[in-house]
């Protein structure tokens, strides 16, 4: 069994390593999570193989040898626990961290659709909400206590997500957030404001990663923590505050496995699409709904890659002008290592 397992390892590595088979890799993994079962392979006995090489070849024949199910037959497909301890699986075995050395940084780029809104300017207060897209850089140095930087930039026009009056146009533009660049080390939210301060939460500080467990049960544990944090909505803020500490890139491939697992025991996790597409890259998406909104996470299955996010209103909007199943938010993550500040490659 063991080097029918190290078959296995092998095999999947080199379907992640090797560009070309990348898509053949994702629809077999895509297969499995739809319920496709394997054809069995037929065993030949006429030239005497060693074993390494016998479980290499079992191993290719149950991975790539796929077929169709039969008319009428009915299959399970994985569930969303399932599909986060594969995806934690395949981080496990492929995923290496690209190092960072003192003096440089880790950039990370959100790329996100965010909602904003804006009064009606009448005893009312009817806000009126519009969708805003958005790049949202960050530059964290390899040492805790380093100097950082965020930059953030509006990217095309506003999108409106309900009948706007006639002066709607100009009071979004007069109320639009400015695009800003900021440098300075971290200081806690609400703390006295100083020249070159950058407010950062829980999730933005290293000490916090590096002194998580690597036990799924007890990260679960902290995801319940975090989840006060957000509101009262359990389990729907624990997924809320797994997928917010995804989107800030400072996890390690080995604790973002570990975090998948821990995201796979939260009641109530479903996929919610088995091959969808956020901005150009593929995935699993995995939500979880609530009365307010249901946040999708989006996993490449191949990678075991954390893709990004989208957010949904729920059948009762916080917003009673945005109508239910509305798209109210979106993010991708990409991260590399850098040299300098406001660098991107």
């Amino acid at each position: 069994m063991k080097e029918l397992d190290e078959a296995f390892a092998m095999l999947h590595r080199d379907a992640r390593a090797a560009p070309a088979g990348l898509a053949d890799a994702r629809q077999r993994l895509m297969d499995e999570i739809d319920g496709v079962r394997p054809r069995r392979a037929r065993r030949r006995w006429a030239i005497p193989v060693a074993a390494a090489a016998g479980a290499i070849a079992l191993a290719a024949a149950v991975v790539v040898v796929r077929t169709a199910p039969s008319p009428g037959e009915e299959l399970p497909l994985a569930s969303a626990p399932e599909v986060l301890n594969k995806a934690a699986d395949i981080t496990d075995v492929g995923a290496v961290d690209k190092p960072i050395e003192p003096g440089q940084y880790r950039y990370v780029a959100e790329r996100r659709w965010i909602t904003y809104g804006v009064p009606d300017g009448t005893k009312k207060k009817t806000i009126y909400p519009y969708l805003q897209e958005e790049l949202i850089e960050r530059w964290i140095p390899a040492v805790p206590n380093g100097i950082r930087q965020i930059r953030r930039t509006s990217i095309g026009e506003p999108k409106n997500l309900a009948d706007m009056p006639a002066d709607a146009g100009a009071r979004i533009a007069a109320s639009r957030v400015p695009d800003e660049t900021r440098t300075g080390r971290c200081k806690n939210i609400g703390a006295p404001a100083g020249p070159g301060g950058i407010e950062c939460d829980t999730l933005d500080r290293f000490d916090f990663y590096a002194a998580l467990p690597r036990d799924p049960v007890q990260l679960n544990k902290q995801l319940d923590a975090l989840a006060t944090q957000y509101g009262p909505q359990k389990p729907s803020m624990m997924f809320k505050a797994g997928i917010d500490a995804l989107t800030r890139g400072l996890m390690t491939a080995q604790l973002r496995a570990q975090w998948y697992r821990a995201l796979a025991l939260i009641p109530g996790v479903r996929v919610i699409e088995r091959r969808t597409t956020v901005d150009g890259r593929s995935g699993v998406a995995l939500g979880l709904d609530d009365q307010r909104e249901r946040q999708e996470l989006v996993i490449d299955m191949v990678t075991g890659e954390f893709i990004g996010t989208r957010t949904l209103a729920g059948p009762q909007p916080s917003n009673p002008a945005i109508e239910p199943g509305t798209e109210i938010g979106a993010s991708t993550i990409t991260t590399s290592v850098v040299s300098t500040l406001g660098a991107t490659s």
